[in-house]
């Protein structure tokens, strides 16, 4: 890119024109008086062609301005085109000279510009006297492009387009509205790229504003449309792009991503967007409205019978679903959705049934906001049987299964109510609903079922209790892999009756545990799990013990296990433990934990009985094997037990969190 510092634009110097007019005044006056009239023609006449002389002047300045201000908004033709102007009104001055080939210097016109400066040189006859600096200036300026010019190496020039197309495709976007800003020809060819343009972020911020420039250019190019906005943002860059797209822009995009967070005054920037959905709704397969600001934007209702090709759908309002029933029940059966992620103020089962009705493709469906529990109601009682993800306020947003067959027991197939669910997430630890309410979902689903994180109200009587028994008593999950539960006190048993033969089962999280016994009694009798996480447990933990000598014996033994009498098959055994909140978990038990050669990763949180030497202990028995720590809120954790973990071989990933007995080198030493 040229360096316009690097430039002369040299200007004249208007003092010696304006300085001279007192005295002339002066003497023209002088000259009235005594009636010297051919004083006072030759006075006046060498006003007036100063005065003309100035005013051209000015009017080549001002072009001159302009063309350098074009120049630097990357507007090569017109900086040119002033440039032309310039040399038009003094074809005769070197002046107009200096102007036209600095103008083409900054387009990078090198070769262009160094013959501008010998027009200026050989047509234009100097007077040494009066105009020597223009002459050094022309010089000068010719010596410059012609450096430029030697040491140039333009590679979008010189290198084939595939080759350069690849090359700008692969630049961060901010790199490439540089690039825009270089040349004319690295400019046209940007724009031009397809690929480069194929995804557009916007964060509503000043240095989108080039881009906005070329967007009416570049737009047919973009799939993929993201913009963020937040409380600081005065969302200009917002309401810009809201046009753009509603004058037909972005014919061919397929997704968009409107990000509006702590922006309360957005509302009103968002009545077009009916409009900019029309526009592109042929094309339109993913929208994501996401706002924690705005109310009503336009009815899902309407999206939905006006996008026909949509698969995905992220909505967000701050006003209760019910406020759209009225349109909800007007909807038609929609084809191609099949993920659907929606927040709200407040959400009922009656707000969502139009949806599942409607939607037979759903794959994916995840709600957010103050849910009541009666929509799992309606969930139970519709047949979904493409429904492979739910969720409802998860902490986060559960993904896709890998595609397979899962096979669904012939008892299901009699009964004409397996459904296909393989994934379901409840809020983890925060407001939940009763276990009566959840269980419908998961006893339809139980053959199917792999991924799941449950945290219910236990029933609160025994009676109730029995009849959980009573009414689920074959409930099992026999295709399990990963399963995360908060085991309280009337629930414990029932859930680990419902895991406990599983084969499949790896990963296991359990929060709130009642019965610790219980607990290790279940896993020592199950398949051995790849990862185990256990957090806030009542009682006491001691019984740990035995289920880390059951591990610690496997993996020094054998790396198969029999599942059964006639079949082997491999084990991956325990490579991942957390442990958080076990108030009385001691030296002791970690030393056995230490013994479990198969584990290359750790987590220890908020565990206050262990002291630094039994860390230490732990870590050197484990220098082998371990991969990973992570060490958060450990009282007795200071710079001697962070600085052995410089010891550890093959140690990759170390986190380390409230801790404030440590010090910053013990920290760099590990």
């Amino acid at each position: 890119m040229i360096d316009a510092d690097k430039f002369i634009f040299p200007l004249t110097n208007w003092s010696k024109f304006i300085g001279s007019f007192p005295k002339t005044i002066n003497n023209l006056c002088l000259a009235m008086k005594c009636q010297n009239y051919q004083q006072i023609i030759n006075d006046s006449t060498m006003m007036i062609d100063s005065i003309l002389l100035q005013q051209n002047i000015i009017l080549l300045a001002l072009y001159e301005t302009r063309a350098y201000a074009y120049a630097m908004q990357n507007r090569f033709d017109l900086a040119l085109a002033d440039g032309e102007q310039i040399v038009k009104h003094a074809p005769t001055t070197a002046l107009s000279y200096i102007y036209k080939a600095n103008a083409l210097s900054m387009n990078d016109h090198q070769n262009q510009a160094i013959r501008v400066y010998d027009q200026g040189l050989k047509l234009v006859q100097l007077d040494q006297n009066k105009e020597n600096e223009i002459e050094a200036a022309l010089k000068i300026g010719k010596e410059m492009a012609t450096k430029q010019y030697q040491k140039k190496f333009d590679p979008v020039k010189l290198l084939p387009v595939e080759i350069t197309n690849q090359i700008f495709s692969l630049l961060p976007q901010y790199t490439r509205t540089t690039c825009l800003q270089i040349s004319k020809a690295w400019s046209e060819q940007i724009q031009d790229c397809a690929d480069v343009w194929r995804s557009l972020v916007i964060l509503d911020e000043k240095r989108d504003l080039q881009i906005v420039r070329v967007t009416p250019r570049i737009g047919n190019h973009v799939k993929h449309f993201t913009i963020y906005t937040t409380t600081s943002s005065k969302m200009t860059l917002f309401n810009t792009y809201v046009e753009l797209l509603t004058e037909g822009h972005f014919m061919r995009i397929q997704s968009i991503n409107i990000n509006v967070r702590g922006n309360y005054n957005a509302e009103k920037y968002f009545s077009p967007l009916s409009t900019v959905i029309w526009k592109i709704r042929n094309t339109l397969t993913r929208l994501n409205i996401d706002s924690d600001s705005i109310r009503l934007v336009i009815p899902i209702a309407d999206v939905l019978s006006v996008c026909s090709n949509l698969v995905e759908f992220i909505y967000s309002t701050r006003d209760s679903l019910s406020r759209q029933a009225k349109s909800l029940a007007q909807l038609k059966d929609h084809e191609c959705l099949n993920d659907f992620q929606l927040k709200a103020a407040r959400v009922i089962g009656g707000d969502v049934d139009p949806i599942l009705k409607h939607c037979p493709q759903l794959q994916r469906f995840v709600l957010n906001g103050s849910v009541d529990y009666s929509f799992l109601d309606t969930i139970a009682k519709h047949t979904l049987p493409n429904l492979v993800v739910l969720g409802y306020n998860p902490n986060m947003i559960p993904d896709f299964p890998p595609s397979k067959n899962i096979v669904v027991s012939s008892l299901e197939k009699e009964r004409n109510m397996a459904g296909n669910l393989r994934v379901f997430y409840t809020n983890d630890g925060g407001p939940t609903s009763a276990i009566q309410k959840i269980l419908p979902i998961l006893y339809k689903n139980m053959d199917t079922l792999e991924d799941v994180v449950v945290c219910c109200i236990p029933p609160r009587t025994q009676p109730e209790i029995q009849q959980l028994y009573t009414q689920y008593h074959d409930f099992r999950l026999p295709n399990i892999r990963c399963f995360q539960a908060w085991l309280f006190k009337g629930t414990q048993d029932f859930i680990l009756q419902a895991i406990s033969n599983s084969t499949k089962l790896t990963n296991l999280t359990v929060n709130a545990v009642h019965d610790m016994n219980g607990l290790v009694n279940t896993l020592m009798d199950m398949h051995p799990l790849s990862y185990i996480f256990i957090s806030h447990p009542e009682g006491k933990t001691t019984s740990l013990c035995h289920l880390f000598k059951r591990y610690a014996e496997l993996s020094t033994s054998i790396n198969t296990i029999s599942t059964t009498r006639k079949q082997q098959r491999p084990v991956k055994l325990l490579e991942t433990i957390t442990l958080n909140r076990t108030g009385d978990f001691s030296d002791d038990l970690l030393s056995t934990l230490a013994d479990i050669k198969t584990l290359r990763r750790v987590d220890l949180q908020r565990l206050p009985s262990i002291s630094a030497d039994g860390i230490k202990h732990f870590l050197r028995k484990l220098s082998h094997q371990l991969t990973c720590v992570r060490i958060e809120n450990i009282p007795s954790v200071k710079d001697d037990v962070i600085a052995s973990l410089a010891d550890i071989d093959n140690l990759e990933v170390v986190i380390l969190r409230e801790l404030d007995t440590i010090t910053d080198w013990s920290a760099y030493s590990c």
